[in-house]
């Protein structure tokens, strides 16, 4: 299960994703990331979902995809991405959605989103849909008022690194929220462990903590009580 954040600009993707794994019911699990770099492509992924080993073993046989195939474009890697999902559909739908960030020569960074489940205004099921350049999506969502607080101008969001100086607080604000994970009818915190910051560009993927929160193993998320260690 994940929590993420996107933005694409100078030059880079950036997921922001928390380090919560849950049981079902809510219950911290563990703490982990849940970004997957490909090892020969500058492209990430997160997936999430009730099944964490159906979408472990699609996150895993991507990744050997890559492996496998160093000598593909990262134009033909996305492409066997797509081919995977639409023979995915086969199987009908699952409870899960996935989140690539990539970087190519022709369209530098991108995001595209993945539902393999449910219904989400522009996004078919199954189909590696491109998020536009300039739209931030997040999960739980997050409105504009709600990082008021934060004074953010344009100015700061052009700066290059907007998300390492604001993204612990832009997660602190989705933690503070109830969402569901794909497939659930219960809303609950999801947002727990740590945020991470990826960044996908020609150079290729890497990932940095940018703060943890104290949550305790086998108890419930809950933001009122946990604080943020920021570093």
């Amino acid at each position: 299960m994940s929590s993420f954040f996107t933005f694409a600009a100078n030059g880079k993707a950036q997921v922001l994703t928390d380090g919560a794994w849950l049981h079902p019911d809510g219950r911290l699990l563990a703490v982990d990331k849940k970004v997957f770099a490909f090892p020969n492509h500058p492209v990430a992924i997160v997936g999430r979902g009730t099944s964490a080993t159906e979408v472990a073993e699609i996150i895993a046989h991507l990744v050997e995809l890559s492996r496998t195939k160093a000598n593909w474009s990262v134009e033909r890697m996305l492409d066997g991405v797509r081919m995977l999902f639409v023979l995915l559909s086969d199987r009908g739908e699952f409870k899960a959605d996935f989140l690539i960030a990539a970087w190519t020569p022709k369209g530098g960074p991108q995001h595209f989103y993945v539902p393999c489940c449910g219904e989400r205004e522009g996004f078919p099921l199954f189909e590696l849909t491109q998020i536009e350049p300039g739209l931030q999506m997040s999960s739980p969502a997050i409105l504009p008022e709600e990082l008021a607080h934060l004074g953010i101008t344009a100015e700061d969001v052009a700066e290059p690194d907007f998300l390492e100086r604001h993204g612990a607080e832009i997660m602190r604000a989705m933690r503070s929220k109830r969402d569901r994970i794909p497939g659930s009818d219960v809303d609950m915190f999801l947002v727990g462990g740590r945020c991470d910051l990826t960044t996908v560009s020609a150079t290729g993927v890497s990932t940095k903590t940018l703060c943890t929160f104290d949550d305790v193993v086998g108890e419930l998320i809950d933001p009122a009580v946990r604080a943020t260690l920021c570093s």
